[in-house]
């Protein structure tokens, strides 16, 4: 009997010991920065290959006390940081991120494991060949990947990607100065790719423009036929653009602001 009342006591203690440190975590904790109730603000992040390595890199739940996901399995998620914050009173120390990937997983997981997105300005790229490199490798650029292979055999043009974007500012570079037969309706149908609109990931959207793109007569053997036409893409996908200014879940300057823009263009050169 004595023994039994010695371990129900022991058990107590124990359990009032890990409720009292984490609730001294929990107090110490000091928000850095948040935006938890507006999806839309969300900033997205990719996993940053120069600290997370083949060491394990995971992430915990609220209370920090268990380990639930290991970045090392999640390496091609966007992650959205919805606030930041450090475990101590002060806004010194190591940061952490609370993340989700927008669907089924939501944790905690240290700061410099993530590495913001942003979008590369147009005017920093010389050759369709640099353009295409950059499409096809920048964590942020996985919507455009999935449009390139929509339109296989149409070639990305880094000319026609800067008329779509700037096609209102700039006559002597816009789309009807230099193009023909510009297939207006795969255009009108880009929006579709919108984050913010459809809450999906970059697959489920690409797949999404693909379903609208077969109701409008543009079905895989279509577009596998445009080897003639010039492909203009341009995504930002409610990032920055340019290197930013701070890791932080925030904006620090106009370039730090989330912006989107979904431009899909086919047409051939005059």
């Amino acid at each position: 009997m004595l023994n039994k009342l010695i371990k129900t006591t022991s058990v107590t203690l124990i359990a009032l010991i890990i409720g009292i440190l984490t609730l001294s975590i929990r107090s110490q904790a000091k928000l850095i920065t948040s935006s938890t109730y507006n999806r839309d603000s969300w900033v997205a992040y990719g996993i940053n290959s120069k600290t997370v390595k083949p060491h394990n890199a995971y992430i915990w739940n609220s209370q920090h006390t268990k380990r639930l996901h290991n970045l090392n399995n999640y390496k091609n998620t966007t992650w959205y940081a919805m606030s930041a914050f450090t475990r101590t009173n002060t806004s010194k120390g190591p940061v952490y991120y609370k993340v989700s990937n927008g669907i089924n997983i939501t944790g905690i997981v240290y700061g410099k494991y993530l590495s913001k997105y942003y979008v590369k300005p147009l005017n920093s790229f010389q050759t369709d060949q640099q353009y295409v490199n950059y499409l096809k490798t920048a964590q942020s650029q996985k919507l455009a990947r999935g449009v390139m292979k929509l339109f296989p055999n149409s070639p990305v043009s880094l000319k026609l990607s800067q008329a779509a974007l700037n096609q209102y500012n700039d006559s002597s570079n816009s789309i009807s100065h230099n193009y023909t037969d510009v297939q207006i309706s795969v255009y009108n149908h880009a929006y579709v790719l919108s984050w913010w609109l459809t809450k999906k990931t970059a697959t489920q959207r690409v797949a999404v423009f693909e379903k609208a793109l077969d109701s409008i007569g543009y079905d895989a053997e279509k577009r596998a036929s445009m080897s003639d036409y010039k492909l203009g893409v341009y995504i930002r996908d409610n990032i920055g653009i340019g290197k930013p200014s701070t890791q932080l879940p925030i904006a620090k300057t106009i370039d730090d602001q989330e912006a989107l823009n979904y431009q899909v263009v086919l047409a051939k050169e005059k």
